[in-house]
């Protein structure tokens, strides 16, 4: 027998070393190219849905701006890789989102024809604002971006620089409207998971303060931004080129930007409204800033024994309503006395004040809320002048018309389109010794998300309720109708609509006539906020009435009034 070695196992096993070397390098391979490529994959899907929330959370920033409600986005912080059974993963991804100090937003140049306002807003505003900024942690994406959001611009920031915005949008100038939205509040939050931000507007932007130039220069916005100049003008180019004249580096890290001062050789103004939003902690309510006057026309006109209704409004820094405040008020003279609606501002921030006219003389209706003491060139005070007549015609015509009380909201008759009293109708009398002709009316609801007015009659136009405006009198009646697109609809601004009665409008006629102890009805019809028809009952309204007497004087008189059921 033959018990010679025998070697032909050997050839399987260097074989099977092999393959097994082959398997084990094949693995490396994939663990060091395939695996780092999936997961960069991973990392830049993931950025993707961050750019996505952020231009989510622009919105909700912007839109809550206005608003009392709280608007929640959700960011993704970080995110974690696909389980893999033979290959190993890095940690999971982790991110930061916090708010970063950014600096001071500042208006310039600018002064409002709103006496009392003028107090606080002529010269210049200036509101500390933050931006929000997400970094993420990556394991395997290089140099990934700082997606940022500040000054109402969602953009990506790099190392080597900005690298677009994500929408290319920005909603701080839109043609004549400036809106700036203050960021506050401290909020920081770094992990996997995501993140919740609930944005809150601390000061909703409710109140439109119109603003032009002064002696000094165009109205100018100072920008705390990241953003470079170029990357300015090329988000405001989209439908601003009537109105932003210039934009330009600021001192340090700011953008310029100033608008035109005329159009049409006229003084341009621009509808000024700020909103203050808060994230997470270390934000509080803006206390009382200023007392204005609503519809402040001064000095009134009131007879004897009439009573005129004063409206004053307590506003924060950012030119919107505070409500629960108390205003002392006073009366000098002797000619008239006041009768305050309640001692603290309701949920518009107003108090309406009664004035009733005593004896002929002047009067001056004085409030304040810092203290007793009335100064009228500081921010906290606010006074109506007020000229009390005999009850007799005068030469100036302060005792020619009077509010009957008689004021209702109605539906008109607009073709079905709504059901909604959205109409307003209410009488004056005249209360002198000479007849007055009606010249114009300004009409102002107190609603300032009242912004429209229509009949949305298509035929007809020539009665009460199928016309903007119809003045019926008995020394002869008079109507003014916009026939415009859109269903006949005219837009209300925040000073309110003024309509010259025998030149408005596309159908008119000449000014009516009221004769001494006449009265005149007046229709309005109808009321929208936007494409909604307003239910007109429980609103407030001021009606300037500007009448000739025979003499050839003119006079004016303003009307604060509820219109009821």
């Amino acid at each position: 027998m033959d018990f010679r070695g025998d070697e032909r196992a050997v050839t399987v096993q260097i074989g099977a070393v092999l393959l097994f070397g082959i398997i084990i390098i094949s693995m490396s391979m994939y663990q060091a190219t395939v695996v780092p490529n999936q997961n960069e994959q991973v990392e830049f899907l993931h950025n993707q849905e961050v750019q996505n929330q952020f231009e989510s959370l622009r919105g909700a920033i912007i839109e809550s701006s206005s608003e009392t409600t709280a608007r929640p986005s959700t960011v993704s912080l970080g995110t974690r890789y696909p389980s893999r059974t033979l290959f190993v993963n890095p940690g999971p991804v982790s991110g930061t989102l916090q708010t970063r100090e950014l600096g001071s937003l500042t208006l310039t140049n600018v002064e409002t024809g709103e006496a009392e306002t003028s107090d606080y807003v002529n010269g210049g505003l200036t509101y500390e604002t933050k931006s929000l900024e997400y970094r993420p942690n990556y394991n395997v994406l290089q140099s990934p971006p700082t997606t940022v959001y500040e000054n109402t611009v969602a953009y990506n920031r790099f190392e080597t620089g900005y690298s677009g915005t994500l929408n290319d949008k920005q909603s701080l100038i839109s043609g004549r409207t400036i809106s700036l939205v203050v960021l506050q509040g401290n909020y920081s939050e770094n992990g996997v998971g995501s993140a919740t931000v609930d944005a809150q507007a601390v000061s909703p932007a409710t109140r439109t303060v119109p603003v032009t130039g002064n002696a000094s220069g165009n109205v100018t916005i100072s920008v705390p931004t990241e953003l470079s100049v170029d990357e300015w003008r090329d988000l405001l180019a989209e439908g601003n080129d009537d109105y932003v004249y210039d934009v330009r580096n600021g001192t340090g890290d700011s953008v310029v930007i100033e608008m035109q001062g005329e159009e049409g050789g006229e003084p341009v103004t621009y509808d000024l409204r700020v909103g203050a939003v808060g994230v997470g902690s270390g934000v509080d309510d803006p206390p009382a800033h200023y007392l204005t006057v609503v519809d402040g026309a001064s000095p009134r006109s009131i007879g004897s024994g009439d009573t005129e209704t004063l409206i004053f409004e307590v506003r924060d820094q950012y030119n919107n309503p505070v409500s629960g405040v108390s205003v002392n008020f006073s009366v000098s003279g002797s000619s008239a006395s006041i009768d305050p609606e309640r001692p603290t501002t309701d949920s518009e921030g107003r108090i309406r004040v009664t004035v009733t006219g005593d004896s002929a003389g002047t009067a001056e209706v004085l409030g304040s809320f810092d203290d007793a003491t009335f100064n009228p060139s500081t921010r906290q005070d606010a006074g109506v002048e007020i000229t009390v007549s005999s009850g007799e015609a005068t030469e100036g015509g302060v005792a020619g018309l009077l509010y009957e009380n008689d004021a209702v909201a109605r539906d008109g008759d607009d073709d079905d389109f709504f059901s909604t009293p959205g109409g307003v109708e209410f009488s004056l009398r005249n209360v002198g010794s000479d007849s007055v002709e009606l010249l114009n009316v300004v009409i102002n609801p107190h609603d300032d998300s009242i912004d429209g007015l229509s009949d949305r009659v298509d035929g007809g136009n020539d009665d009460p309720g199928e016309t903007e405006l119809y003045v019926e009198s008995p020394s002869g009646d008079a109507l003014v109708d916009y026939q415009i697109t859109q269903n006949e609809y005219v837009d209300v601004p925040e000073d309110g609509l003024a309509i010259d009665i025998d030149e408005s409008g596309d159908i008119g006629g000449s000014n009516p006539v009221v004769g001494s102890g006449e009265s005149a009805r007046f229709y309005v019809y109808e009321f929208y906020d936007g494409d909604t028809n307003v239910d007109m009952t429980g609103e407030w309204l001021s009606v300037r009435v500007t009448y000739r007497l025979p003499s050839g004087l003119v006079d004016a008189k303003t009307f604060s009034f509820e219109a009821n059921a």
